[in-house]
């Protein structure tokens, strides 16, 4: 199963009140080689006992499956999501997509540029917010990682980068780093975040 949902408790503010819950996408880390949207149930939950619905994703892992293809799946996953959250009990027009570490990488991809959602037959504008954890948006292929995941044309390697499609004009944005990361970078997110301001 690509997702999994975890609707809003029966105490949540937004349920009690019959109000459409917020939704939250979140898609997981893990080098883009591994990880599971099951490793994150606690998130789920927790997001649905603060009145969100909450859809963790799964996306195609190395290397059966390639960039750009897995940001394909996230877009596809977000769109899926935006047409039937009013089913669940969400609000699509509050959509927010959040990442962690590799899935932070893509799901900015998906926020900031905007063909892949068009591929999907919608725009960024649909997107309520973003929020990044620890995510690599700024990098250098400089790892044997990064190499055999984005490495090829000078058009995949630029397109692989969020912060080429970052701009003023993006999704309200949240970015969480930790400060002695040394997984990935903390000069990605201070990158980004400056970026989003030009």
């Amino acid at each position: 199963m690509l997702f999994r949902s975890y609707r809003p408790t029966a105490t949540a503010t937004a349920t009690a009140s019959g109000t459409p819950a917020p939704v939250v996408v979140f898609v997981h880390g893990g080098s883009w080689r591994s990880g599971d949207k099951h490793l994150y149930r606690w998130l789920g939950k927790s997001l649905a006992g603060q009145g969100c619905l909450a859809v963790l994703v799964n996306y195609g892992l190395m290397p059966e499956v390639r960039f750009p293809d897995s940001a394909r799946d996230v877009a596809a996953a977000v769109a899926f999501v935006h047409r039937h959250a009013a089913e669940w009990g969400g609000d699509p027009s509050r959509l927010t997509l959040m990442g962690h570490s590799a899935g932070a990488h893509l799901t900015a991809l998906v926020a900031y540029d905007a063909r892949y959602l068009a591929a999907e037959g919608l725009t960024p504008a649909i997107l309520h917010g973003y929020v990044g954890l620890s995510g690599p948006y700024d990098f250098l292929l400089d790892t044997p990682l990064l190499r055999g995941t984005f490495a090829g044309s000078p058009e995949r390697e630029y397109d692989a980068q969020p912060i080429h499609f970052a701009t003023a004009a993006a999704p309200p944005s949240l970015l969480v780093m930790g400060r002695d990361d040394t997984t990935v970078n903390p000069r990605n997110t201070r990158s980004l975040a400056a970026r989003l301001q030009i």
